[in-house]
This record gives C-alpha cells, sequence and structure tokens, in this order.
C-alpha cells in the first residue's frame, strides 16, 4: 500500500492571519475574473478522479457557495453579502474544525474536524483547485485528507476522519505516550514501523497490542491487517512491547480457555468484550452454572436443561436464581446510538432470540450467495446475540460488529451520525441474503396480471419471491403490497389500462404530514441602544419570504412595523455573511443559521440613506471579538459620529461606568465585510463617508418593514478595541449570545396529533407519477402521469413501522417532531387488508421502539424495549433501566416494533399464550 495513507505527524499550521487563516493576497491587475476562475474550477473538477494516496481539501460550505454564486460555477440562490456576484472574502474553514467541547484533542496539535459534517457543511476539492484557491483568495487554515481504499471492494473514499492513536511503552499507568495519525486503511505491520522508528525501536523484536480499555486484548495485531480490519477504532490505544508475554496467546485476557474455547466462533473473541455483574445474593461458583430458557407468553423463564456453551471464570457468571437476562447495555464507540438503537429492537425480537442464541442459523449460514456478504455478517450477528443474552451481561461493546459493517457497508465507516432505520434496513437485507436457504437462485421471468384476480396474480407473486428467497426474514418480517397503477388517458378513452403487481416489502415507510411553518431564531438588536439584544424564536410560513419574518419579528418584539425600520442579515464567523433581500425564500435559510435584525427608530426617508456595517477587533490580537453592528448614516456623518451612534447601540451592555471616555475606535475602512481587496486605511475623526466614493459597497432599498440591498449606499469599517475597554462591556457575550425574548405567540407548531392509523391511511393515498416516475403505458406507448395505489395485501409477523420524520431538500434538512399515538396494544390493521386475508388476523402488540431526539446532525437515538421478563426498559447506549409505558414518547418514537398475536391469542384475548419456543442461553 501507498505509505502516502499514512503520516507520522499532522501537517504543520501554516502563518495564521487576522482571521485565523492565511492572508488574503493582495488585489492585483492580472486578478482573474470570475468567468476566468469559473473556467479553471471546472477544468479542474471534471478532470479529478479519486485515486489511493491523493490528496483533497476541505473548504467550508458557506464560504464555497458565496464563490459558486460569484463565479456562477453552481445553479443556486443568492447567498453574498451586498448584490449579486460580489467577490468572496478569504477562505474561511474554522466551522469545520472541532471545538474542545466537542473533541479532547481540537485544538491541540491534531487537527479534527467537527464531528458528523454533513454535505452542505463542506466541499471537497482536488488539490490543483485548492491551490487555485487559495492562490485567489487566501484564507485557511489548510485541512488535507487522503484518498483510501476501504470495504470489502476497496472502494475509493476521501478519508475525512483519519484515526488518532495513542501509543505506549508500559502497562504501567503513568506509561508515556505518543500520538499518531494514521488511515484506517494502513496496515498493522505500516503503523508498527512507523511507532517504533518513533520510540528508536527494533522493529523485529516488538510486539503491537491491541490497547482497548488500557487493557491488552487478544495476540499481537497481524502485520498485514489494515486497522479497520484489527478492528482498531479511532482514539483507541495501542501497546508496544519488545516482548511476548504468556497471555498474549489468550484471545481474552482474564478469561479461561474453557471459556474461550467453549463460544462459537462467531460470539466471543478479543474484539468484543463483555462485561458482567454479580447481583445481589449471587453464588460463587468453582464450576459452571448450568440452566436454560423457554420462551413462553413472551416472557424468558428457566428450565432444568443445562447451558453449556457458556462456562469459565467466575466474575462473569451470576447466580441463575437472580441474575437478569436482556438487560445488557451496548457501548457508544463514538456516534454509534444510532446503531445501539437498532441492534437492541432487532435482538430483543423472539424469532431472532430462539433462532441465533439456539445456534439454529449456523445450519442456515449461506457463503456462495452473490448478494450476500458470506456469511459474516450472520456470524458477527449471532455472536452479537449470544452475548446480549448471556445470563447476568450488563455491557457489551460491539466493535466487531462495528468493524465488520463498515467492510460491507462503507457508509457506515467512521463515527458520523447515522440513520438507525436505514441501519436496520441494511441489516436485515443482509441476514436474509446471509441466511437465504436457496443455493442456486432459478430464473423467473415476471408476469403481467393481464386481468387475472388478484389472487391468482399475488399467488404466482409470493412463488416465485419465495422460489429465489427463503430466510427466517422472509418467514417472520415479509409482507406483501399490491400497487395498481393507471393510465389517465386510457381512462379518458374509456380503455381499461391497468398494472397490477404485487411486491415484498419488510417495513412500512408512514409519512407524516409536512408543517406548514418552520421556527427560526432572530437575535433583535435595537441601535438606538434603548434595550438589550434578544433573541426570538419564530413561527413564519414555510413558503415565505424575508418580509414575512421581519413582520413576525416586529410583532414579537413590540415594534411598530410601519414607522420603524427593520434590516435582516445573516452572521458567519463573526463576519456578515448575506444581506436578505426582498424576495428570498424562507426555504433558502437553514434552521441553523445565525440571523440578526437591526432595528432603526425613525423610518428612512429617501434611498439614499446610507449604512455602515461596524466589523469588532481588538488592538492587541486582530482577531474579531463580536458580531459586527449596522448602523445608519446622515449623508456629512464622520467618523466621531459613527464612533458616537455605536458606543449608543452598546451601551445597554456595559458592566460599569468607565471613570475615563472609552478609547475604543481606532477605524479602518475596507470594501466589503472580510474582503480587503484594498488595503485597509485609518480614518481620521474627520473623515465624512460621503466624501470617499472608493469604498462603497452594496446598495440597499426600503421596502417596507425591511431593508433590503437593491438601492442606496453601504460602507464597512474595522473599529478597534482597547483591552480594557472590551472588558467594560462584557466582551461584547451578550452580541453573541442574547438572552431570549418574550414572544408574541408560541414556538410549537400548530399541527394536530395524529394516531398511527392516520399515517396508514396517508400512505395508502393514490399518489400521481410525475417527473423521472412517471409510468410507460403499453396501450399509449408512451410515458404517462399514471395513478399509483397501495393497498396492504399481507402483513408479516414482525411489522416494522418507519415514521418518516426527516425531509431533505436542496437548502434545508427538516425534523418532523409530530406527536403520533401509537397502540401498545391491540393494533389492528384488518381493515386495511382484504378479506382473503384479513381473516388470518391483523392485530399487533408493540415490542420495541427505536426513539429519536433533538435535531438532525445533534440528536440522539435510544430505545424502549418490552423485554422476556414482561418490563420495558430504556437502552440508552451502555446505560439501561427500568421504565414504563407512560415513557414511550409520541414525538420521540421513530421506528415501531410489532408482533402479530397468533390465532388463538386473538380469539380467547390479550391473556392467551402463545406456544412456546425453546430458547438456550
Amino acid at each position: 500500500m501507498d505509505m502516502q495513507a499514512i503520516a507520522e505527524e499532522p501537517a504543520a499550521r501554516d502563518s495564521i492571519g487576522a482571521d485565523g487563516g492565511l492572508p488574503a493576497p493582495e488585489m492585483v491587475e492580472d486578478t482573474p475574473s470570475p468567468e476566468e476562475e469559473k473556467a479553471e474550477a471546472e477544468r479542474v473538477l471534471q478532470n479529478a478522479r479519486l485515486v489511493e494516496g491523493a490528496s483533497w481539501f476541505l473548504i467550508s460550505g458557506k464560504w464555497w457557495r458565496q464563490f459558486c454564486a460569484y463565479t456562477a460555477l453552481e445553479d443556486g440562490p443568492d447567498f453574498n453579502i451586498g448584490t449579486r456576484g460580489a467577490r468572496p472574502g478569504p477562505v474561511d474553514n474554522s466551522d469545520l474544525l472541532a471545538t474542545p467541547e466537542g473533541d479532547a484533542l481540537a485544538g491541540q496539535d491534531v487537527q479534527r474536524l467537527r464531528p458528523g459534517l454533513s454535505a452542505d457543511e463542506r466541499e471537497l476539492v482536488p488539490k490543483e483547485l485548492w491551490e487555485c484557491i487559495l492562490g485567489w483568495y487566501g484564507g485557511g487554515p489548510q485541512i488535507e485528507r487522503k484518498v483510501v481504499l476501504v470495504g470489502k471492494n476497496r472502494e475509493p473514499l476521501v478519508d475525512m476522519y483519519p484515526y488518532v492513536l495513542t501509543v505506549v511503552r508500559s502497562e504501567q499507568a503513568n506509561a508515556s505516550a505518543i500520538r499518531v495519525v494514521v488511515s484506517k486503511s494502513a496496515t498493522c505491520g505500516q503503523v508498527k514501523r512507523m511507532i517504533c522508528a518513533r520510540f528508536g525501536a527494533s522493529e523485529e523484536q516488538s510486539y503491537l497490542f491491541d490497547y482497548f480499555g488500557d487493557r491488552r486484548s487478544g495476540p499481537p495485531l497481524e502485520d498485514g491487517k489494515t486497522l479497520e480490519e484489527a478492528m482498531i477504532e479511532d482514539l483507541q490505544k495501542l501497546l508496544l512491547l519488545d516482548y511476548l508475554p504468556e497471555t498474549a496467546r489468550l484471545p481474552l485476557i482474564g478469561a479461561s480457555q474453557q471459556d474461550v474455547g467453549a463460544a462459537s466462533p462467531a460470539s466471543v473473541g478479543a474484539d468484543d468484550e463483555v462485561v458482567c455483574e454479580s447481583y445481589p445474593g449471587s453464588a460463587s461458583n468453582s464450576g459452571p452454572l448450568r440452566g436454560a430458557l423457554a420462551l413462553e407468553g413472551g416472557a424468558l423463564n428457566r428450565s432444568s436443561a443445562g447451558l453449556s456453551q457458556y462456562s469459565g471464570a467466575d466474575e462473569v457468571m451470576c447466580n441463575g436464581d437472580t441474575s437478569k437476562v436482556g438487560v445488557a447495555g451496548l457501548s457508544n464507540l463514538g456516534n454509534t446510538c444510532f446503531m445501539n438503537s437498532a441492534l437492541q429492537c432487532l435482538c430483543h425480537t423472539a424469532q431472532f432470540v430462539d433462532y441465533f442464541v439456539n445456534d439454529r442459523y449456523k445450519q442456515e449460514i449461506n457463503t456462495v450467495n452473490p448478494l450476500g456478504m458470506r456469511g459474516e455478517i450472520a456470524a458477527v450477528f449471532g455472536g452479537l446475540m449470544h452475548m446480549l443474552w448471556r445470563p447476568g451481561a450488563s455491557l457489551v461493546t460491539p466493535r466487531k460488529f462495528k468493524s465488520k459493517l463498515s467492510q460491507f457497508a462503507p457508509q457506515f465507516t467512521g463515527y458520523n451520525q447515522q440513520d438507525s432505520q436505514e441501519l436496520l434496513t441494511f441489516l436485515l437485507d443482509g441476514l436474509h441474503e446471509d441466511l437465504n436457504r436457496i443455493i442456486q437462485k432459478p430464473y423467473m421471468e415476471e408476469k403481467d396480471s393481464d386481468g387475472r384476480p388478484d389472487e391468482e396474480v399475488a399467488a404466482e407473486a409470493q412463488m416465485y419471491f419465495k422460489a429465489r428467497n427463503d430466510s427466517i426474514i422472509a418467514d417472520h418480517f415479509q409482507g406483501w403490497l399490491k400497487s395498481t397503477l393507471r393510465c389517465p388517458q386510457c381512462a379518458q378513452a374509456k380503455r381499461l389500462c391497468t398494472s397490477i403487481k404485487f411486491d415484498p416489502v419488510v417495513y412500512l415507510s408512514l409519512p407524516l404530514p409536512a408543517t406548514s411553518t418552520v421556527g427560526l431564531t432572530v437575535t433583535f438588536v435595537r441601535s438606538d441602544g434603548s434595550d438589550i439584544p434578544r433573541s426570538y424564536t419564530l413561527r413564519v410560513p414555510k413558503e415565505g419570504t424575508a418580509v414575512d419574518l421581519l413582520q413576525e419579528l416586529a410583532l414579537a418584539a413590540g415594534v411598530d412595523a410601519e414607522a420603524e425600520s427593520l434590516c435582516l442579515v445573516e452572521m458567519f464567523n463573526h463576519r456578515v455573511y448575506k444581506f436578505f433581500v426582498a424576495r428570498d425564500k424562507i426555504t433558502s435559510i437553514r434552521s441553523d443559521d445565525k440571523l440578526y435584525a437591526f432595528w432603526f427608530p425613525r423610518r428612512l426617508k429617501s434611498n439614499a440613506q446610507q449604512f455602515v456595517v461596524v466589523t469588532q477587533k481588538k488592538n492587541s490580537h486582530p482577531a474579531l471579538v463580536s458580531v459586527p453592528v449596522l448602523l445608519t448614516l446622515e449623508e456629512d456623518d464622520t467618523v466621531e459620529d459613527v464612533r458616537r451612534a455605536f458606543k449608543a447601540c452598546l451601551k445597554p451592555l456595559q458592566l460599569e461606568t468607565p471613570s475615563e471616555p472609552v478609547q475604543c475606535m481606532q477605524m479602518k475602512q475596507t470594501t466589503e465585510a472580510g474582503s480587503d481587496r484594498d488595503r485597509p486605511s485609518l480614518l481620521e475623526d474627520s473623515y465624512r463617508f460621503g466624501s470617499d466614493d472608493r469604498f462603497r459597497g452594496a446598495e440597499v432599498e426600503v421596502h417596507g418593514v425591511g431593508v433590503f440591498p437593491t438601492a442606496g449606499t453601504l460602507f464597512f469599517v474595522e473599529l478597534f478595541w482597547e483591552e480594557k475597554d472590551l472588558r467594560r462591556y462584557g466582551s461584547l457575550d451578550a452580541l453573541d449570545n442574547p438572552v431570549a425574548g418574550v414572544n408574541a405567540q408560541g414556538a410549537r407548531d400548530e399541527t394536530p396529533r395524529l394516531s398511527l392509523k392516520d399515517c396508514v391511511k396517508r400512505y395508502l393515498q393514490p399518489e400521481v407519477l410525475r417527473g423521472d416516475d412517471m409510468w410507460y403505458c403499453p396501450r399509449c406507448k408512451e410515458h404517462v402521469e399514471a395513478q399509483k395505489t397501495l393497498q396492504l395485501w399481507s402483513l408479516p409477523q414482525v411489522l416494522i413501522i418507519h415514521l418518516k420524520r426527516f425531509s431533505y431538500s436542496r437548502y434545508r434538512r427538516d425534523k418532523l417532531d409530530v406527536d403520533v399515538d401509537f397502540p401498545i396494544r391491540s393494533l389492528d390493521l384488518s381493515d386495511y387488508l382484504p378479506e382473503c386475508s384479513a381473516e388470518l388476523g391483523a392485530v399487533y402488540d408493540l415490542f420495541a421502539i427505536s426513539n429519536h431526539y433533538g435535531g438532525l446532525g445533534g440528536g440522539h437515538y435510544t430505545a424502549h424495549v418490552l423485554n422476556v421478563d414482561s418490563r420495558w426498559y430504556l437502552y440508552d447506549d451502555s446505560h439501561v433501566s427500568t421504565a414504563s409505558e407512560k415513557d414511550l414518547s409520541p414525538s420521540a418514537a421513530y421506528v415501531l416494533l410489532y408482533r402479530k398475536r397468533s390465532t388463538v391469542q386473538t380469539a380467547h384475548g390479550d391473556g392467551a399464550e402463545e406456544k412456546a419456543m425453546d430458547v438456550d442461553v
């Protein structure tokens, strides 16, 4: 492998300019035009390829959109400050970097990215384009990443989150350590070679160990394995020894040979950790405990049969009468709460407990299925089931499962927050193919319905599917949908053209009604200093404009929209990023955009009114200290007038009355906020802004309640604080973190509560297929906007219901926190089935929920599960606690898992017992 995939030390930071990046290059006569920059960027991007070892660079998504709007490189809204097409300032990538609060290594010698960066928050460009941009604009910091090959298929991928590993030379608590930055695709041999060189150790006489949790695990790492294959994780410790300990040949340190040897190959090993606790009253036994479990009426109970496959040291076994099963948590390996939530739901599915814990899956592993994963996903999942259901287990660290998941599904590589429903979908599909009982799949040609009875067409579709797909997933999770397509042109011509198909389905993905409003937070600043800055969370129509937002703000803040004026801007990294124009759509505003509205106490009299944007810095350090302040200018205002107005605006922030005049404002003037297109010049107090056209920037217009940049004049001024004066104003913290204002309206959405059946009805409503989804009508011989209707045909034993809480558009990602009332018992879907299927019964009881709390990117997943002891538990990563039915949240529920009642149980009510399934654990 190319050694470019690993690096001994992070790249040295470039010299830092005033804004945390490289200084902007001075504007010279041969600066390329926007058209020239666009042509060069297009040329580089068209020829760019992901090649192993190649360097790519990250750029802030906000800056990239400004660049695209300036050069017309991509179609999109105007993101620029001032007039459309204004040249962006220096590149500012500081928003991509992790903060000390979110990453212990942030700001140290390792350049770490903020976890969970979305595609619209960052842009990846090849090295050649980065060098062009750096020459045109300057800025930084430079964030370089390498292309590596990941997964079983060795797919090229930019390694945005390389591993940072800590290496120690001794198992002593105070052992010295070094830190190395490596790619997950680097081999253990390459890493050992690098570490030995750093320590000055002999590579031939050194042994590298997994030191996860400050405990040496397993034999030495194999030189030929990649870190990913060896299940080494980011931020993990490694141990380098110059001798081979006797215990290094045991897969589990602290476990007996009997314990290790008795476990199934996929269940217990150096890559998965089981922590068991002894409960009060448990006995110490010199030999293995023996027992068995049987599933009766949904509860897991002990019988007198033997438990043979688990035995070993006393500390991992508990008394058979008092130990618990099914209450083990899962360690969070770094943003893996989505995985833990999904796994807890699946691992508590009764059919899976019976099938995997009793090792019935081993006889059905299909290692030759080209659509499968050589049985490896089934094996590692079976091993995980064994550990979760081990008596007395309280915590499992699923490192092997996470590593295997990343190998076969690169989208789950790394530690970005993911979607629990997407993981469930992948896992069920992977288990189905790995456990498919069909070895040779016959070729089956699908036939048209051709007017035949639905029962005949459905039976034929099910027979064809069964001939190619036969697994535990198909047995218990597979339902069927009837899909009907009708041609509107044929219907008008009074001729019948209908297509009927029956399709297998593993889960129902139910739509939620989109809210008609959206919540946005705006900081309201009174330019006359009559009050402190306050933040308001407002609900505005999603299809509204910036004018609608300002009108709602005027009502909430108690100002007269007809008599005064407001100017809406977006701030980014303590600079004005964008002035909103009247036509700007609310849909172009992201929920995390930092919005400010400046209020002017008098109505503007003319379109010639001038404005000044005051950017704030310190004399002692040129870094920006707070967001800019927007002020109005009279025709003959001087620097001294601006200074006086600025002090008046910030007066409510003043913590103490100064004994001497505040000497804050040396002023320099630039053309645009942060662009530095002309070298800033120091302004004298007597300087009149209207006397010099060189520094005029964007134009503004008065439009009802808002001030928008299409006519008038803007000036940009840099203001320099003295440190002692800045402290008197609380370091301007109240500008960046304003207190909450009292809203004139609540931020709660007006959407009423829904029932689960309401969502089912929406799912089954007819829809018209348009655009790329149009249907080709065999009679009309063209694509038509057909009407599509879905109907539930048959439902599985285990029904998975996905509530579509997340919506995505080009400019916005939303989560719908709509309350959905779901029944815990007796969900009856018989009314949605045809008569031929409804007679079999479709009454379900809830047994598991995957919950999502919070917003996109920063949310958290948990699971509520009905355990075999008939009690609800909350599984929050490693923390497991009892819960009750009232704890199940209608607004957080994301994926619901229901179990169908048997016909006997349905006939005799809730208390009827199901047929017992023997489970040995």
